[in-house]
């Protein structure tokens, strides 16, 4: 059994101390045993004699013992407060992480809100500004998304209105001559106007 438990020692210190525990077990195992041989033999005296260096044997192996069950304890409260110094590390670096990833959540949220908010409320004042006869905004705002698209559709609504805007100008300064482009089949104004000149 000695031999099996020295593999888990692991200071130079400690395998000593073990050491020491195989030569104080055999020096009891040889007084212990010489001991019994003398009783069994009816040599009671010379038995009974042996008793000292027998317990002063024992006491010698139980003292080894003892230091190397105090060093394993000792050893085991270091690698304790290293766990728990480990263990606190790494709770400091995963509330960190984890407040650092709200943080930067937030961040992106913002600025994707503001991404989408902004380019909508200059599409909202254009929208107005059409809507109250203004035809000379434009929004300008190239993007690859649904909200470029939207705001692309209001430029080309923009530009459409405009130039139909110019043809009804010129109808009204008595020029029937204009040409008018109908932007599909369903263009109301500009078949309105092409009625006129028909």
């Amino acid at each position: 059994h000695l031999k099996a438990s020295e593999a888990s020692l692991t200071t130079p210190s400690q395998k000593t101390e073990y050491r020491k525990i195989g030569d104080a077990w055999n020096a009891y195992e040889a007084i212990f045993n010489e001991m019994i041989a003398l009783d069994r033999a009816g040599n009671k005296e010379a038995a009974l004699a042996t008793i000292p260096k027998y317990r002063e044997a024992f006491v010698q192996v139980q003292e080894i013992i003892g230091g190397l069950v105090e060093a394993k304890i000792a050893e085991a409260g270091v690698a304790n407060a290293n766990g728990d110094t480990i263990y606190a590390s790494l709770r400091t670096w995963m509330t960190l992480l984890a407040v650092g990833g709200a943080i930067v959540a937030v961040v992106l949220g913002v600025l994707l809100a503001r991404s989408i908010t902004r380019p909508l409320g200059r599409a909202l004042t254009v929208a107005d500004a059409i809507a109250s006869g203004d035809l000379s905004q434009n929004l300008g705002i190239r993007r690859s998304d649904e909200v470029g698209d939207l705001c692309a559709s209001l430029d080309a609504m923009t530009a459409n209105l405009r130039a139909t805007a110019d043809v009804a100008d010129t109808i009204s300064n008595g020029d029937l001559r204009a040409d008018v482009k109908l932007l599909s089949e369903k263009d109301t104004l500009g078949l309105a106007l092409k009625k006129m000149l028909d």
